[in-house]
Order: C-alpha cells, then structure tokens, then sequence
C-alpha cells in the first residue's frame, strides 16, 4: 500500500511540459515547403510539355506514314513513274519549283495517273482516270504538318522520296523537325 501511494504522490507533483513550434521555426518549415513545391510544379510543367510535344510528333509521323503507304502502294502497282516539273493545283499555289512524282497504273481505258507533290496547303495526291475530264484532288497530310521540301528522284524502277519539316503549325509552340527517307520499288507481277 506504501508504494501506491507514493506512485500517486509523485504523479501529483510532477508537472509535463508541453512545448510547440516558434514562429521562427514554422516561417523556416513553410519556406522549405514552398522551395520544394515550386521545383516540383516546374518539373511536372516541363513533363506536361515534353507530352505534347511528343503527342505532336506521333500525330504528324503517323500522319506521314499513312501518305508513304499511299504513295507506296501507287509505285508498287504502278508501270511508269516520272518526276514532273509542271504541276498545277485546284487547291493551292505550288511551292518552290513545284515538282512532284507522277505514277501512271494500269493501261487503256482503265489507265490512272496518279501525280504527288507540294502545295502551300500540303502534300496533295491527284488522280485521273482516262476519260474524265477533272482529275480528284485530295490532300494528304494533316494541317499540323509543314512540310518544308519534297523531294522525288526515280532511278528505273525504284523512286526514292525525301520530306523534311516540322510538326506544329505556331513557330513559337511544340515544333519538332523531322526529316524523312524512303525508297520504293516496282512490285513484279
């Protein structure tokens, strides 16, 4: 019983100090916070531009892609390919010496001429079929691709096509240059 006593008695007369933090120390604490959060609000700010950048590029190679396989498809299946100096476009002024590739397919009355090339709006495809008087003009790449040259060299029955541009139509936002190079030939049937 002695002991409880005591146990009590000194529980009693002790008294517990409870210390918080200084004024000092919470203005150190919220500066380090706001140094910390500033660095990582710059770095997902950098990230989120890197993704649109890398979005944009995607966007524009994908895009590139599916104009190759069309112009790929018309030389593999194609009997005579020439590099024109003369071509005129319905939906846009030509661009530089306005050169393009022209594909001929088939021969007779179900003979296509298919014509490739640079305009201000982009890389355009024409078709004509023999027989009708306006050819089918279509564009094939997307307004986030510019598309600085174009350039068509054929060598019997290969023709090697060169483009080089950026994706992103605002000079100041997301461009990223690309330079492509490809080579096509006849398929043999």
């Amino acid at each position: 019983m002695f002991s409880f006593l005591q146990k009590t008695k000194l529980a009693q007369s002790t008294v517990i100090y409870q210390r918080g933090f200084t004024l000092l120390e919470m203005i150190v604490a919220i500066f380090i916070f706001s140094i910390v959060v500033t660095i990582a609000s710059g770095a997902m700010l950098s990230m989120i531009n890197a993704n649109r950048k890398a979005q944009a590029l995607k966007t524009v190679m994908n895009n590139m892609n599916l104009a190759l396989d069309s112009m790929s498809r018309d030389v593999r299946f194609g009997t005579a390919y020439a590099v024109v100096d003369t071509i005129t476009s319905a939906q846009g002024a030509c661009v530089n010496t306005c050169t393009g590739l022209q594909v001929r397919k088939g021969s007779g009355i179900s003979s296509v001429t298919t014509q490739y090339f640079l305009s201000t709006t982009g890389l355009l495809v024409r078709k004509r079929t023999i027989g009708t008087a306006d050819p089918v003009e279509q564009e094939l790449t997307s307004s986030g691709a510019v598309i600085q040259t174009l350039d068509f060299s054929v060598i019997g029955k290969k023709v090697q096509v060169m483009v080089s541009g950026y994706a992103g139509k605002d000079p100041n936002d997301y461009q990223n240059r690309f330079d492509i190079q490809t080579t096509m030939t006849q398929r043999n049937l």
